[in-house]
Parts: C-alpha cells; sequence; structure tokens
C-alpha cells in the first residue's frame, strides 16, 4: 500500500506538468556564471575563447532576465553586478568579458560557488535559478593533498545539499580530461544540471548557447535551409549565424529583396562579429520570408521578441529510461494563454524527438481535441506523453507551432540515462533470487520503493513489493518452475532524485532461466506387452471330457435305435390292418 500511494503521488506530479503549464506565474530565469581563471588556463584555452563564448551568452540573454558573471581561481571576483540584464548590464558584462586571464593560483571550486549563491537559501516560486560553472581543473587550494581532499568532500557534503534546497541547477564545463569530471558530474546530476567534458576551447561557444537553451526561456522561430519567417507581432529579431574558419562573413536579405551586411546595416541593426559566429540584432523587422546568407549550420539560430509566444512544459535535463513524463504546448498573447478555436484551428502544433547520434526522429503533431493523448478538448493546451521514444543518451525536444501567418518554435535538451537499479542473479541450493543494487549516485536510496510482478511458467502472476537490507540491496525470490520455463519479472520503481524530483519509472523486465539441471521430469515408461502364458494341458480333464462326450454320443446312439424300432414295428401293424379292410369291402 505504501508503495502504490507513492507510485500515485509520483503520477500525480508527473501529469501535473500539463496543467503547470497553463498555471505558471511570469518567471524570472537568473543565470549566473563562474569562470576558471587559473593559470593552467593557459594551456587548455590558449586563444582565451572563453572571451567570446562569454560575449555570446551576454547579448543573447533577454532583458527580462537577471545574470551575474565572477573570476575564481585561489580568490573569487564578482566581475559584473546581479541585475537585469538590460542594456547597461549588458555593456557592462561585455566590457568584463575582456578582462578573463588566465594568471591566477589555484582553483577555489567550493568558494566561487559559495559566493556566487550566498543570497540563494531557499526556493523562490516564479525563479529559475541556474550556474554555469566552467574549469579545467579540480578542487586545489593548497599544496597538501589531504586540504584539497577534505575541500572536495566539504563541498560535496555540505554546500552541494545547500544548492539543492535551495532549488539551483548547476551546468558543469571540464575544459579538460584533466578536470575532476565525477565531481562536476556530481554537481551537474544532482541538481539536475547538464555536464559538458570538452577537449577544446573551440567548443564553448555552442556550449553556452546549449546551456542558453536550459537556463532561459526565449522564443524563437523555425530555419528551413537559413531561411525563415517573421510575423508582423515581432518587435525585434536576433540572428545567430555560426561560422568555419573559412566561412564568409554573414549577410541578410530582407523580404523586399535588399541584401545588407555588417558594413552596411541601418540604424535598426546591432551586429557583433565575433571568433566563429556572427550574431545580428534587428528592431522593428520587415515581417515576411527572410534569408540568412551564410553557412548552413544546425546551430544558427533566430530568436524574437513578440507578444504571440509558444510555452511548453519545462523538462528536466536528466531523465530515466521509462520514466513517462506529460507534455503540454500552448500559445500564449500577453501571457495568456489563447483557447479560440478560429485562432487555434488553423494552427499546427508538432513535436520532433532528434537523439544527439541522428539527424532525424520521431515526430508528433498534436490536436486539441480531447482524443488520443490530449487531456481537455478546446483548453487551449496539446498535450502529448513523452518517454517511450526516449532510448538512453542525448536527446533534443523541438516543438513548433505553425500557420499561415507565423511560426514559433522551442527546443529543449534532455539526457536519458539506463535503470537505476543493477540486477544480479543469485543461484541458491534449489531455487535462485534475484538482488538488486542501487546504480546511479543522483537517485536517493532513501526514497525508493520497487515493486516486482512475478509471471510464473503457467501464466499466473505474484505481485510483491521488494524492501531493501541494511546494504540498501533488494533481493526477489523467485520460483523454480521444474519444466524449464523461464520465469519472468517485470518492476516498477519510485523515488526521488537528489535534486528532489520525484519520478515514477519501468525497469527493463527480466526473464530468469531454471537452475542447470532443473529440467522437466520424466514421464513415466509405459508397460512393456508381454504375450499371454500358454495354459498347461490337464490330460485327466481332458481325458473325462472324452469320456463323457463319448457316452453321450452312444447314449444318443442307442436312444435313436430303440426309436428307430419301435417306429418299424408299428409301421408293419398298420400294413396288416390295410390289407384286411379291403376284403370286407369286396364282400358287400
Amino acid at each position: 500500500m505504501r508503495f502504490l500511494l507513492g507510485a500515485a503521488c509520483a503520477l500525480l506530479l508527473t501529469l501535473a506538468g500539463a496543467g503547470a503549464l497553463a498555471a505558471e506565474p511570469d518567471r524570472t530565469d537568473a543565470v549566473r556564471v563562474l569562470i576558471d581563471v587559473s593559470g593552467s588556463m593557459k594551456k587548455t584555452d590558449p586563444g582565451n575563447l572563453r572571451t567570446p563564448a562569454l560575449r555570446l551568452l551576454v547579448n543573447l540573454l533577454p532583458p527580462d532576465s537577471e545574470a551575474g558573471v565572477w573570476h575564481f581561481a585561489q580568490y573569487v571576483n564578482r566581475i559584473t553586478p546581479v541585475a537585469p540584464a538590460d542594456g547597461a548590464w549588458r555593456r557592462s558584462a561585455l566590457d568584463a568579458a575582456d578582462r578573463i586571464h588566465s594568471r591566477g593560483l589555484f582553483t577555489d571550486i567550493g568558494a566561487a560557488l559559495d559566493d556566487a549563491t550566498e543570497d540563494w537559501r531557499s526556493p523562490v516560486s516564479g525563479e529559475r535559478r541556474s550556474i554555469i560553472l566552467l574549469t579545467d581543473g579540480k578542487v586545489d587550494i593548497s599544496k597538501e593533498d589531504g586540504i584539497n581532499e577534505q575541500a572536495r568532500a566539504d563541498l560535496l557534503a555540505e554546500l552541494l545539499p545547500r544548492l539543492q534546497d535551495a532549488g539551483v541547477s548547476v551546468h558543469t564545463i571540464a575544459l579538460s580530461r584533466d578536470a575532476d569530471q565525477d565531481l562536476m558530474e556530481r554537481l551537474a546530476l544532482g541538481t539536475d544540471g547538464e555536464f559538458f567534458q570538452v577537449d577544446s576551447a573551440e567548443a564553448l561557444q555552442r556550449i553556452f548557447l546549449r546551456l542558453f537553451e536550459q537556463t532561459v526561456e526565449r522564443e524563437t522561430v523555425p530555419l528551413d535551409g537559413n531561411r525563415f519567417s517573421i510575423d508582423d507581432s515581432i518587435n525585434e529579431m536576433t540572428v545567430l549565424a555560426f561560422r568555419g574558419p573559412e566561412g564568409a562573413p554573414a549577410r541578410l536579405q530582407t523580404p523586399s529583396g535588399e541584401t545588407f551586411g555588417r558594413p552596411g546595416a541601418g540604424d535598426n541593426v546591432r551586429w557583433f562579429h565575433e571568433r566563429g559566429y556572427d550574431l545580428i540584432t534587428v528592431n522593428d523587422p520587415e515581417p515576411g520570408e527572410w534569408v540568412l546568407r551564410a553557412d548552413v549550420d544546425p546551430d544558427n539560430r533566430v530568436m524574437i521578441v513578440t507578444d504571440l509566444q509558444l510555452r511548453t512544459t519545462r523538462l528536466p535535463s536528466n531523465l530515466l529510461a521509462g520514466e513517462r513524463l506529460q507534455y503540454a504546448a500552448g500559445l500564449t498573447e500577453q501571457g495568456e494563454l489563447i483557447t479560440r478555436p478560429d485562432f487555434l484551428q488553423v494552427v499546427e502544433f508538432n513535436v520532433t524527438q532528434r537523439p544527439e547520434d541522428a539527424n532525424r526522429g520521431p515526430r508528433w503533431v498534436l490536436r486539441d481535441n480531447g482524443m488520443g493523448e490530449d487531456e481537455q478538448e478546446g483548453d487551449g493546451l496539446f498535450t502529448l506523453e513523452l518517454g517511450q521514444s526516449l532510448t538512453e543518451g542525448k536527446h533534443t525536444i523541438i516543438t513548433q507551432a505553425e500557420s499561415a501567418t507565423f511560426e514559433r518554435e522551442d527546443r529543449q535538451r534532455v539526457t536519458v540515462y539506463g535503470d537505476p537499479l543493477t540486477i544480479r542473479e543469485v543461484a541458491l541450493e534449489d531455487a535462485k533470487r534475484l538482488e538488486l543494487t542501487p546504480a546511479l549516485d543522483w537517485i536517493d536510496p532513501e526514497t525508493l520503493q520497487l515493486a516486482a510482478t512475478v509471471t510464473r511458467p503457467d501464466g499466473t502472476t505474484r505481485e510483491t513489493g521488494v524492501p531493501a537490507n541494511g546494504d540498501g540491496i533488494r533481493a526477489l525470490p523467485l520460483p523454480e518452475s521444474g519444466r524449464g520455463i523461464p520465469v519472468k519479472v517485470e518492476f516498477t520503481l519510485a523515488g526521488n532524485t537528489d535534486s528532489g524530483r520525484r519520478f515514477t519509472t519501468a525497469l527493463q523486465p527480466v526473464s530468469v532461466k531454471p537452475l542447470a539441471g532443473a529440467t522437466e521430469p520424466a514421464a513415466e515408461p509405459e508397460p512393456e506387452e508381454t504375450p499371454p502364458e500358454k495354459p498347461q494341458a490337464n490330460w485327466a480333464f481332458i481325458g473325462a471330457v472324452v469320456a463323457a462326450v463319448n457316452l453321450g454320443v452312444f447314449g444318443l446312439l442307442g436312444i435313436g435305435y430303440l426309436v428307430w424300432s419301435n417306429r418299424r414295428g408299428k409301421a408293419d401293424e398298420d400294413a396288416g390292418s390295410e390289407d384286411g379292410d379291403e376284403q370286407d369291402i369286396d364282400r358287400d
């Protein structure tokens, strides 16, 4: 009963995702960036590509977000104020990006996290908090290894739980194979953040783009072969065009056919030309189809400012294979969900799941008709259950709303992990059992509730809870079939992640073969056919029978002779009588 209650609560929390889209209040995206400036960065980032990567993030942040930037090495320095990312803050942050260096001593990761989150002690409703931590090293505050090890342990035991309690997601970038990747991954997964390990600073710009999309919700329109549509509700557009080493500078073609580049841009255009990319912002863009004259790149983007916005359920950064999530999309106008049928019936909502190692993936068309996976007809929410197709690995969920007059797009990245428990078969003397052990560090083992459905060889099933012993291991005894038929087991697991998210997932089914030698019992042998025994001759009995038969025969012959003799005598008398009668007649 306790497990069923926990699973039901987890299911309600999962399904609440769709309803939360409609009820979600105005939210502030708060982002704080921590950049390692220790001396080792001279080797891992000799071209100081941290600077253009930070500039990209600064220019992408919308004015209604809040941000701050820190340097850290032996000491921690806040190089921008924590403030809304408006024009004044942006200018300050761009100047600060030029002060990134590689001259610091040591690498005090714990102090940097503590200083940047000092005012984040408890969660605030309507605020999404994110840290972007970039380092090439490990906790290094002293020349003595013991002191460094203690500082690392304190970070995990004291600071990490505080970040979890405050609702902070830590996204980590390890810019070297020598970095403490285990620490970076535990910080990220323990707070539902994303972890990146890169060998070259050349990748930083694209990673910062991905982290921007994970930490800030900003409206975009889809690019189709570097073509995109701008409608008359859009007040501003920002085009991001990545450029290869030999790539030509980007140019834009307006719907009226005019083409311009950085030198000929008008007064309503802000153009940032950086190593590796161009970022072009156009105020009051002309409605119609625009063309980006640049390399076609999957990371090119068009971001917009508009009152007509696409809103989607915000997905966790990290999922478990087998989870099912209710996902919803809808359009808002000036913050209000649009439910007008005459408007929505001409809009197509579609969702595409794109695995990281593939160009294509499954695609769904959503309808607000109350049928299939849609929860309620005409409520303005287009819903879908995600999960069945989410296999282990990284995926991008792309949602689009399209009509004849406008287009909107939203992107989210998720990383899917395998089963949170390892399953091992243990052979006993006359049966088997399954032992299940926690396999993921970011799952809270104290909250796990495991249920099993065992299908016996005869087809009957048994449902049971599987509690943990003192070591956290769960054991499930299995029935022995005795017929060579496997026993099938299905598991359902509910629990919490270290970041506090409740989940329910189905583990991979298990088929357990019987013990070696336990085969179908041999049938009892059928008795061999034997010829019937020949009876022994009883000559005395046979002689008596023959004698009796002979006596009977002779008796019958004797009787027959007497009968014949009597009949013969009577016949003679009858013959004499007949002769006398004839004489009497003649005499008369």
